[in-house]
């Protein structure tokens, strides 16, 4: 957790500090600490600077906490702003910068502990069911090098490189899952990413989230933002004494013959002909008779959420249209740069530790991606 301190009375400040390691030794957590001043802090966020709480006095020389809290809003919706004073007078105020908290300075040794509880507590359902700081990266590299071809160039000059590495800042070093499906269906899941293979996984994903879910695709991404992912890839060696044979195996995946042999609900075909059977297959709605002798629909598959049966219906023609715009509207193709994504990584865990900021780090990513791509030519 990154917390930043403003707070002009140097010893309240430390015992502060003293009451932030404590407890994030007791709970065995990480945290970042630091202080500054407000104009300070205003220019590192306009850098780029990423905190999950801004714990403020109100009065103080210069810029007032309230004047503070209202530029912070003003550059981050997410930061929580949680007031440190001594006076009950200012709680109404805090309500126009969305404070997070109020706490008088005579009960923090007792409230502040409480109200970081609560926020530890929050944390770990605002994420990505499995993804860390490195998957981010990799979701990142993945865009600049479907969007902007083999070396991401043009991805790397408009914002998107600084915007996929500070929400990379937010998620946690590990990639912890979370099993828990009703965090998606209470509106406390950030978001997820995961691979659709046909009609049946599109309609699992809906019924998870337990409404009409929006399927959006990679920020910056070309076209729809959504990635083609080959469920298996192949190579020919440049060794090989048999190419003609390994390119005629390679090629025979593409047949019409081999597309064929696809079963109706296992993996998107290639072939668009293929891929129309596979999606009017797919809406066959399959039918029993219950115990009083009425018609239902059968489920296509069941499962349970938290002991809860959940059942999955065969998709609409709605559904369908929407599940063929997604994959018509791809135009990137998953893949990976080993050498790429090292520099990104390395560089990012800069901003990360604080220090140097996103502009700085951005900047040498940019120029680094610049001399492979050169060295590659």
């Amino acid at each position: 957790m990154q917390i930043v301190i403003v707070e002009d009375n140097v010893r309240f400040a430390e015992q502060v500090i003293h009451t932030l390691n404590r407890f994030f030794t007791e709970k065995e957590e990480d945290a970042e600490i630091c202080q500054m001043e407000g104009t300070e802090l205003l220019e590192k966020l306009d850098e780029g600077l990423f905190c999950d709480v801004c714990l403020l006095d109100v009065e103080m020389p210069g810029m007032d906490g309230i004047t503070l809290g209202q530029g912070i809003r003003k550059r981050s919706d997410r930061v929580r702003i949680v007031y440190l004073t001594a006076h009950e007078r200012y709680a109404v105020p805090s309500y126009d910068v969305r404070a997070y908290g109020y706490i008088l300075k005579g009960d923090y040794r007792e409230k502040l502990p409480e109200l970081l509880m609560r926020i530890l507590e929050e944390e770990p359902e605002l994420r990505d069911t499995m993804s860390s700081k490195s998957h981010m990266l990799e979701y990142c590299l993945s865009v600049m090098l479907g969007a902007g071809g083999e070396d991401g160039a043009s991805v790397l000059e408009d914002g998107l490189l600084e915007k996929y590495i500070r929400l990379a800042g937010y998620m946690p070093e590990e990639a912890v899952y979370i099993p828990d499906d009703s965090l998606r269906q209470d509106g406390k899941l950030l978001f997820e990413s995961f691979v659709l293979m046909d009609s049946e996984t599109y309609m699992f994903h809906k019924a998870e989230w337990g409404e009409d879910v929006a399927f959006v695709g990679y920020p910056g991404g070309a076209g729809n933002g959504m990635m083609l992912y080959a469920d298996n890839c192949y190579a020919v060696s440049a060794q090989s004494r048999h190419k003609d044979g390994a390119w005629k195996f390679v090629e025979s995946f593409f047949t019409r013959e081999w597309q064929e042999k696809i079963t109706p609900n296992y993996a998107f075909s290639v072939d668009r002909d293929r891929f129309e059977q596979q999606l009017k297959h797919a809406e066959q709605v399959q039918w029993y008779t219950d115990r009083d002798g009425r018609q239902r629909e059968a489920p296509v598959l069941t499962y349970d959420m938290n002991g809860e049966v959940v059942e999955v219906f065969a998709p609409r023609p709605e559904d369908t249209d929407s599940l063929r715009q997604m994959v018509e509207g791809a135009r990137m193709i998953k893949r990976g740069d080993v050498e790429a994504l090292r520099i990104v990584q390395e560089e990012a865990a800069y901003y990360f530790a604080g220090q140097k900021s996103l502009k700085e780090v951005a900047d040498i990513i940019r120029n680094r991606m610049g001399l492979m791509a050169e060295e590659r030519k």
